[in-house]
């Protein structure tokens, strides 16, 4: 079966998983075929292996997240992560003394003997599918479009729903297609480069789908689309005609909005970390030709391009606990005026 394939592939290359790692599995009754097979493939490396089933927000008798597991987590050596608890089923600040993601919450605070990998929101089949595809067919894709943006200074987006974006590039292209390294944590499937620009200017029109999730409580942006408005690589504006509750969640959760309800408890630093635009990023992945609905895939997409809000990394003394990615539908994308993408196509 390709789960199990996958699996291995998770283990043998993403992870590097020998007999000196201690592995942690964190799933939700979902994802549970895939935590399964996970765990199978970890006990062909080594037998420290952990599965933790986080019960349903609904369960009345559901348990706190054992501290006992986030020590393992935090003190042990060489701690290869797998969080599939999604965003829904996962435990609240009140629960969980780190976030729903422990393995993502101690790396950020400096741990550098984790690494990990979030499997959010995707069905056994598409996992099976995708982590099985070939490591080293993602990464000779990912080199020759490396090839096309590297040393460039200037990216230009435009699609036909009115995104008309400027986005003046860093030279750190960065990548996610080589073994996972500790200090630091990832998403499978794998596919993507990006880049965290120096500043941006202009509009992007989010047509699809956002990473978090926030389409299922809101409704599908495809129907919906969000209008952004980008001054100086700061959230200026956010509009969408049929979708004002959406509105209102990013106006608070990125906290740049006038008119937010909770904007008096948005400190300047956490504003101007969460509506900074953080991040470009372009997918490469051979074996994701059409979108499937799952963001965690459709970010992928060969030929295709996600937008991100809120700081990924420290920067400046800032720090953003948001991060919100936008993918856009049929892109094009001019590199140093150059075009690279038709229409979510890539055409050189």
């Amino acid at each position: 079966m390709k789960l199990n394939l996958a699996a291995n592939t998770a283990m043998d290359y993403y992870m590097r998983v020998n007999d000196r790692n201690t592995v942690v599995i964190i799933t939700d009754t979902r994802h549970k075929p895939i935590a399964n097979a996970l765990y199978h493939a970890a006990l062909r490396k080594t037998r420290k292996v952990i599965l933790f089933d986080v019960q349903s927000k609904e369960n009345k008798n559901r348990k706190r997240f054992p501290k006992a597991l986030i020590d393992i987590i935090s003190s042990r050596p060489c701690v290869v992560g797998f969080n599939l608890s999604s965003a829904r089923t996962g435990y609240s600040k009140n629960e969980l003394m780190n976030k729903a993601d422990p393995f993502g919450d101690l790396t950020d605070a400096g741990n550098k003997n984790i690494k990990s990998a979030s499997i959010i929101d995707i069905s056994p089949f598409l996992f099976g599918e995708l982590v099985s595809y070939d490591p080293l067919g993602i990464k000779h894709v990912g080199e020759n479009v490396l090839r096309e943006v590297e040393g460039k200074k200037l990216i230009k987006i435009k699609t036909e729903r009115g995104t008309n974006l400027k986005i003046l590039l860093n030279n750190d292209w960065k990548n996610d297609f080589k073994p996972f390294a500790y200090g630091n944590y990832e998403n499978l499937p794998t596919g993507e480069i990006y880049n965290i620009p120096i500043n941006a200017n202009g509009i992007f029109v989010a047509d699809w789908i956002a990473t978090t999730g926030i389409e299922h409580a809101y409704g599908p942006l495809y129907k919906n689309p969000l209008r952004f408005k980008i001054k100086d690589r700061k959230v200026v504006e956010c509009d969408g005609q049929k979708c004002k509750k959406l509105v209102d969640y990013l106006n608070e959760s990125i906290c740049f909005g006038p008119n937010s309800t909770k904007a008096e408890k948005c400190t300047k630093c956490t504003r101007l970390a969460s509506s900074t635009f953080a991040e470009v990023g372009l997918g490469i992945h051979p074996g994701i030709r059409d979108f499937s609905g799952c963001s965690s895939v459709d970010e992928k997409k060969l030929g295709g391009v996600h937008l991100g809000v809120g700081l990924l990394y420290p920067e400046n003394g800032l720090n953003s606990d948001t991060h919100i990615d936008f993918i856009l539908r049929e892109p094009t994308v001019y590199v140093d005026s150059k075009m690279i993408i038709e229409k979510g196509r890539y055409v050189f």
